[in-house]
């Protein structure tokens, strides 16, 4: 994971359940499908945020169950915020459209809707996957052409499965 942001990935899981470190560990790889943190990053930045007051645990048999204190609530509330102007600010400066009806939508509908959110994973791995084919075949037309078509081909079959 990005050095630094594990915190804010705890503190973001936290913010919705109450979570032991395994948790954690299991709910970050199924939102990204591709990070998994090790015991050894989870442990000591629970410990931190722990020393800093945001979050506290209970005992559950051998299992700490973590949860935000009235600090953390604070705390997350206060980046949630922050977060949200940002993607208005980046909506705006970028002229996608009204943040109102666009990116702040998706998101909030991503955070509310646990079945898209199962997609997220295979999303980011098939962007991933894009990415590197073009940027390994940058310099071979044909390659590009047939990633191009096969994206084609593939929104064509999901939208006529809207229909």
């Amino acid at each position: 994971m990005i050095k630094g942001y594990l915190k804010y990935a705890i503190l973001e899981i936290l913010s919705k359940r109450e979570a032991s470190g395994y948790d954690i560990i299991k709910i970050v790889y199924e939102k990204t499908g591709i990070i998994k943190p090790s015991a050894g990053a989870v442990y000591p930045t629970l410990n931190s945020l722990r020393e800093e007051g945001l979050i506290s645990y209970r005992k559950e048999g051998r299992r700490k169950v973590y949860y935000l204190t009235k600090k953390g609530k604070q705390f997350a509330g206060d980046i949630n915020r922050k977060k949200r102007t940002f993607y208005t600010k980046v909506v705006k400066k970028l002229k996608l459209t009204d943040p109102s009806n666009s990116m702040l939508k998706v998101l909030d509908y991503v955070e509310k809707n646990n079945e898209f959110a199962k997609f997220l994973p295979k999303i980011i791995n098939l962007c991933s996957a894009v990415y590197k084919l073009s940027f390994k075949n940058k310099d071979d037309a044909e390659k590009l052409n047939r990633i191009k078509s096969k994206l084609t081909l593939a929104l064509k079959e999901l939208k006529e499965e809207i229909k």
